[in-house]
């Protein structure tokens, strides 16, 4: 058993790549721009909705590349383990353990 504070709050665990695609569609509203042939079994993804916000905790193990539609809400990315990255029009931003990203709404 997960005795993580936020095991209550999964939305994702385990699967297949097809899987992972599909709730990064549905639950994430994003395109699935590259999904690599890696195994989804040890991808996780937690969501919490509080009264004013909604986070979204994200580890998918796998080379994943997400394109989100312009939004209205303040996206903040930050590398827990491993690293990401966030493009926004032509510029991009590295998310690693000392660097985190700020998506601005437009």
């Amino acid at each position: 058993r997960d005795a993580s504070p936020l095991a209550g709050y999964d939305v994702f665990s385990g699967g297949s790549r097809d899987a992972l695609g599909a709730f990064a569609a549905t639950v994430l509203r994003a395109r699935v721009r590259r999904l690599g042939a890696e195994d989804a079994r040890h991808a996780v993804a937690r969501h919490a909705r509080l009264e004013r916000t909604e986070l979204f905790f994200c580890a998918y193990g796998a080379d994943l590349e997400l394109a989100f539609a312009d939004a209205d809400y303040l996206r903040v990315q930050v590398a827990v383990q491993g690293h990401g990255r966030t493009r926004v029009g032509r510029h991009t931003c590295d998310v690693h353990d000392a660097q985190a990203c700020f998506s601005l709404p437009d």
